[in-house]
């Protein structure tokens, strides 16, 4: 009896893989961005990257975290766009974005931002990353790209994560992991991401801001979106422990923020002391998500941060270029 009972559960979970390769393979990631949603889509090399520009003036360029769209910037931009012109995107296989084909590393994810900026022409560029996105800015900092004045790393983890949710490893595999996203995603993916969510905000839980949650189910239960954030997460303290010895080597202004209530406001002072051109900036009270419950504050830091390099470039007699 005990044998015929495993027999069955054998043939049960064989067929549950083949749907879930199935449902893998036959998954085909979007290629335009849906009604209703801002941005149009630009080619850099073999991705299509959903970009979002508004306003007039200095640029900024706005990253985004894992994962995470340019919705996550929506009430910056609309700020920031009175004097500045703004850029955001959703990063490779993040949003709408494709990006089956990438690694998935901050490296990776650096290259594709400076090809951006090159492709759009963004000059004197400030430089703003949330999360992994500000992980990404500082790969991109350790380049020293011409195009790119200064920096503003909004809750970074600059020496790695200590744990993730064990799923990952099958969300990153090829064909399994969408599959199981497409099957499984309508079961689990709500109650995960709202509970992430809500971990993230901390001490400003209060203060989501309304369909903020509903938003973020739709866009990150995605299959695509689910297999970036695995292999992104996977990759991360690789990822980090290549990039952490080039700190000390970054010669642009780097302005730090944290809030003093999330995990890694500790890593973010370690990193203002390895930083030779950097400032700490700690909202009190605050938990990961900086851009949507401190957002004026934000901006005037990052309105502070292009009027200095503005005033630098002048005094250099390098500011020529600026618009």
């Amino acid at each position: 009896m005990i044998q015929k009972t495993f027999k069955w559960l054998a043939a049960l979970l064989g067929v549950l893989i083949i749907l879930l390769f199935a449902a893998g393979i036959t998954y085909r990631p979007e290629t335009s961005i849906p009604p209703g949603w801002e941005g149009r889509l630009v080619d850099v090399g073999d991705l299509k990257l959903r970009v979002l520009q508004k306003g007039s003036g200095p640029d900024v360029l706005l990253i985004h975290g894992c994962p995470g769209s340019v919705e996550d910037w929506s009430q910056l931009i609309d700020i920031l766009a009175k004097d500045h012109r703004v850029t955001a995107y959703d990063r490779p296989g993040h949003g709408f974005s494709t990006g089956k084909s990438l690694p998935y590393t901050i490296s990776a994810n650096a290259e594709t931002a400076l090809q951006l900026i090159r492709i759009l022409g963004l000059r004197n560029v400030v430089v703003v990353g949330h999360s992994y996105g500000s992980m990404t800015a500082l790969a991109m900092a350790a380049q020293h790209p011409v195009e790119v004045r200064s920096y503003v790393v909004v809750g970074p983890a600059p020496y790695g994560i200590t744990e993730f949710d064990p799923l990952y490893r099958l969300l990153a595999l090829p064909y399994l992991g969408p599959g199981i996203t497409r099957l499984v995603a309508p079961l689990v993916a709500e109650k995960k991401i709202r509970a992430g969510i809500l971990q993230s905000f901390g001490p400003n839980a209060n203060e989501i801001p309304q369909g903020f949650l509903e938003q973020r189910v739709k866009l990150w239960s995605r299959p695509g979106v689910g297999r970036a954030r695995a292999n992104e997460v996977l990759n991360f303290n690789a990822d980090v422990a290549a990039l952490a010895p080039n700190y000390g080597k970054i010669s642009a202004r780097v302005m730090i923020v944290a809030g003093d209530q999330e995990k890694n406001a500790a890593a973010a002072k370690r990193l203002q002391g390895e930083i030779p051109n950097s400032t700490l900036v700690e909202f009190p009270n605050t938990g990961h998500y900086v851009p949507v419950v401190r957002t004026a504050e934000l901006a005037d830091l990052v309105s502070a941060t292009e009027l200095a390099d503005l005033l630098l470039l002048r005094k250099t007699g390098n500011g020529d270029n600026d618009k």
